[in-house]
């Protein structure tokens, strides 16, 4: 390979400096691209070929050619530069590079989780790693291997202690809550460790161990977040949602920046996702409604305003709905309990009251039409209510229609007979 050195130039104006010789690098910008995975070793080659013969810097051929776009290139000298500066290691230098192009965090992040690897004095300021050891859940050398490798598969090191079998997913679950308590300052970290290690031996979520041991005397976090409503809604999985945790509790970012950070949403879908919370909050929507909006939503990009105003279509029809299930209900054609199992299944499947009615095999089509039609002439003042439910109820018992039960007792005025 070509003697190469660290050729700082300027994409706005086109200028190059010259290198200086001196001294060499501790590492070839191209060498370093390629142990970052930003390049493979025959892109190198050919660009060294290129930049070689034309006499231009080797960062913007690759430029030029498609192979790396400016800003991964800027960051990648940057790194180079914390490199020379020997505020990285090579190897460091290697991992934040490859942090910040599988995962786009700026150098500023990627160093400060590199800086959470192993040294030769042993584990430094890993949060999840700490309590994990502390509390017997796993071994310093599973840690230490599993953070590296962790940063160079992108995972975060629950997952890769998870995917190895060394803790169980509800080990993990705790462990977080653990970091998220001691974090808040809503338990000391002693207490977290105690209950934690009770909360592996036992097989129990880690609330029982650390309400059991006066700790807290309630779930510190009853509320929901956006997150556990992506989950719900099937647009995250459950290992997706603890992967946000971790970096939510590890690296001291809301959950929304946490999931922003993963890919799993974007500003636009936050903003969305927690005004649908709100409502589900304060109890203008129930938690079924609050999943099918969610699931409605990324079908409209994130527009909350189209799902909202579909949603206030969709109950004035079901409280128009709900006026004819009262009616049903006064005249003994259906059982209150099997109404509320209609009612409860049209809101899961987002659908008709009538439909889930008659999916259910609560009522005929034939109860069902004449409980609509007679709804219709009682607000047309053509019938009163107790001719209504008389109607009803003989429709229902003897399985006729409208039009034979209006007949039968002679009650329409003769104009609309």
């Amino acid at each position: 390979m070509s003697e190469e050195y660290f050729i700082p130039f300027n994409f706005s104006d086109g200028q190059d400096i010259r290198p200086e010789t001196e001294k060499p690098l501790p590492i070839k910008i191209g060498d370093l691209l390629v142990q970052s995975t930003m390049i493979d070793e025959e892109t190198l080659e050919s660009c060294m070929g290129l930049a070689v013969k034309m006499h231009v810097p080797l960062g913007r051929i690759l430029s030029m050619e498609g192979h790396l776009a400016e800003e991964l290139l800027a960051r990648a000298l940057e790194v180079q530069d914390l490199i020379v500066k020997e505020v990285l290691s090579v190897n460091n230098g290697v991992m934040v590079l490859k942090l910040v192009k599988q995962q786009a965090l700026t150098i500023e992040e990627a160093v400060a989780r590199v800086n959470a690897l192993p040294t030769a004095a042993g584990v430094k300021a890993s949060r999840l790693g700490d309590l994990l050891r502390e509390s017997a859940a796993a071994q310093q050398k599973q840690i230490e291997k599993a953070i590296i490798d962790g940063i160079n598969a992108s995972l975060p090191l629950g997952q890769v202690l998870l995917n190895r079998g060394i803790i169980t997913i509800d080990l993990l679950n705790s462990a977080l809550l653990g970091l998220r308590i001691i974090r808040d300052g809503v338990a000391t970290r002693s207490q977290v460790l105690q209950a934690l290690r009770a909360a592996r031996l036992r097989k129990l979520p880690l609330l029982q161990p650390l309400l059991e041991m006066g700790a807290v005397q309630e779930d510190p976090y009853p509320c929901n977040d956006i997150g556990y409503l992506m989950y719900l809604s099937g647009l995250i999985n459950e290992r997706e949602l603890i992967s946000a945790r971790e970096i939510e509790v590890t690296e001291d970012k809301t959950v929304e920046q946490a999931l922003i950070s993963c890919g799993f949403c974007s500003e636009k879908s936050v903003t969305a996702l927690n005004e649908l919370l709100n409502m589900l909050m304060e109890g203008a929507l129930q938690e079924e409604q609050a999943i099918q909006l969610t699931k409605k939503l990324e079908h409209v990009d994130w527009d909350i305003s189209q799902v909202l105003q579909a949603l206030e279509e969709q109950e004035d029809y079901f409280e128009e709905e709900l006026e004819v299930a009262e009616l049903l209900k006064v005249t003994g054609c259906i059982h209150p309990e099997d109404l509320e199992v209609a009612t409860q299944k049209s809101l899961k499947k987002r659908q008709s009251l009538a439909a889930s009615l008659l999916e259910s095999g609560f009522m005929t089509q034939m109860t069902l039409d004449g409980a609509n039609t007679l709804k219709s002439l009682v607000e047309q003042k053509i019938l009163d209510l107790e001719q209504a439910r008389t109607l009803l109820a003989y429709i229902h018992e003897n399985d006729v229609d409208i039009a034979s039960a209006i007949k039968d007792f002679d009650w329409l005025p003769a104009a609309m007979s």
